[in-house]
């Protein structure tokens, strides 16, 4: 009996939380609100859905599901959780560099920054178009060669990808990092 309080409540606490969360996220959404606002309200639905899922999930092993599929939810969901807040992190970090760009101007070293963080957040396009302007500055950046190459091959295009890991290879021959990204690259082409 105990049980089945528990999971109704789960149930009823779960809608209460993200019902008028969700609403706020549609509104936020129509209005264009940045990103890191947006995701703000998305925990709050991801929250409460997964509370009323939980309840469910209760109630359905007390009533004979199976309690296997409730702890592979459970895992499911945390990972997710986790995946979503590095991406609110990294929306985050994002949009305090671009401020500062804004502020202090352009240059090589917080265009990199800038475009990591876009990468890391899953803003793909704009983590290229900020790499490519990083290097349009200072073309010897080590670490600007790196991540558009990890743009590149996020994207799908592995012989991009190989020719700027090899760019940020001549900048410092000495690093292992690099040599396991060309590694894997020169596989996927069928190259090593």
């Amino acid at each position: 009996m105990g049980l089945t309080f528990l999971g109704l409540v789960l149930v009823v606490m779960g809608l209460v939380l993200a019902v008028p969360a969700l609403r706020a996220l549609l509104a936020l959404h129509r209005l264009h609100q940045r990103p890191n606002t947006i995701m703000l309200h998305y925990w709050d639905v991801v929250g409460g859905a997964m509370a009323a899922v939980s309840g469910l999930l209760v109630l359905a092993t007390l009533f004979g599901a199976a309690l296997p599929f409730f702890a592979l939810f459970l895992l499911a969901g945390w990972q997710r959780v986790r995946e979503a807040r590095r991406c609110a992190q990294a929306q985050r970090e994002a949009a305090a560099l671009w401020e500062q760009v804004q502020r202090d101007g352009e240059s090589a070293e917080l265009l990199n920054k800038l475009g990591y963080w876009y990468r890391e957040a899953g803003m793909l396009e704009a983590a290229e178009r900020t790499l490519q302007r990083s290097l349009a500055i200072g073309p010897e950046t080590f670490a600007a060669h790196l991540h558009l190459g990890n743009v590149y091959f996020d994207t799908g295009r592995p012989e991009k990808a190989l020719d700027e890991y090899m760019k940020a290879q001549a900048l410092d021959p000495k690093n292992s990092g690099i040599e396991r990204n060309i590694g894997v690259v020169s596989r996927k082409l069928g190259r090593r």
